[in-house]
């Protein structure tokens, strides 16, 4: 796991399951969530809590619904200011 040379651990944030309760989680390369078009994937969240591989398999669909939405939010800005660009020209 790599992280920001700022912190000397890696972030572990706080994620509220519907189903499972209080879920630990962080980024596995925590440089990136500092990149305003970085878009994370699936695979980028390391989930701490223990759990069974169904129940984390379950908990990071219901998670990665709201980083869909952020993932949106980051594309659409992405394609504005792109769009804005090329009517500079």
């Amino acid at each position: 796991m790599k992280w920001h040379e700022k912190f000397t651990n890696p972030l572990v944030f706080g994620f509220s399951s519907e189903k499972y309760g209080g879920i630990d989680w962080s980024w596995k390369n925590q440089e990136r969530q500092w990149h305003q078009n970085w878009l994370a994937k699936k695979n980028d969240v390391v989930i701490h809590t223990k759990l069974s591989a169904e129940n984390k398999k379950a908990v990071l669909d219901e998670f990665m619904t709201e980083v869909d939405k952020e993932n949106r939010r980051v594309k659409d800005r992405n394609n504005q200011l792109a769009k804005n660009r090329r009517a500079k020209k």
